[in-house]
């Protein structure tokens, strides 16, 4: 099945900083995030099938990747990019929660807006997110970067690496193009962050939250 592009491109300023947003559908808000090195352009058609559900998916660029202001160097870490994705809901002025998702880094991103800024949040749906590993009993555990690096390259079956391989390439490497220091700052930091407390904190609050690992 061909999935028509549907996508629209335009900049939002955020805190004096600009960010390429992707949007798509018409309905109740869904905020998308992408992974590490990536940008929503990745992940347009998935996107475009989401908007079936009766959602109007916002897929910002992150900051530093996908043409998006950067976070300053000395400060990456991600409550510098929670505080720039809720500066971006906020200027979005949407009239509700948003439906929060994220994937990889993305999902790390997610979860510690979530915490920071519950008041934005309706669900939480995380897809092998950086900062813990899968567990059975809140979704999330404590283990080594290693481990989850070993379950994230479950990801790449090599079927599906050969269809989406053309589209990785497009996004990571003009990133590392125009920002090799943020990409290999960032990196470091999904490997060696620990989200597993604030998982464990938002599911023991009621927050509707799903872990999808691959």
């Amino acid at each position: 099945m061909t999935v028509p592009r549907m996508t629209s491109w335009r900049r939002v300023e955020v805190d004096g900083c600009s960010m390429r947003v992707m949007e798509a559908g018409e309905g109740e808000p869904l905020v998308f995030l992408h992974g590490w090195g990536l940008s929503p352009r990745t992940y347009e058609q998935g996107i475009t099938r989401l908007t079936a559900g009766g959602v109007r998916v916002i897929a910002p660029a992150l900051p530093g990747f996908g043409g998006s202001d950067g976070p300053p160097l000395l400060r990456i870490d991600l409550k510098a990019y929670s505080r720039r994705i809720a500066g971006l809901i906020d200027a979005l002025a949407l009239e509700e929660p948003v439906f929060l998702v994220g994937h990889s880094f993305g999902g790390g991103v997610a979860l510690q807006l979530a915490t920071d800024r519950p008041d934005l949040v309706r669900s939480l749906t995380l897809v092998n997110t950086v900062g813990g590993a899968p567990g059975r009993r809140t979704g999330m555990a404590d283990s080594s970067w290693l481990r989850w690096m070993l379950g994230a390259l479950t990801e790449l079956h090599p079927r599906a690496l050969a269809g989406s391989l053309p589209s990785l390439v497009r996004s990571v490497v003009p990133n590392l193009a125009r920002r090799p220091v943020t990409l290999a700052l960032t990196a470091y930091l999904a490997l060696t962050v620990d989200l597993v407390d604030q998982a464990r904190a938002l599911v023991a609050s009621g927050m509707p939250v799903l872990f999808v690992w691959g």
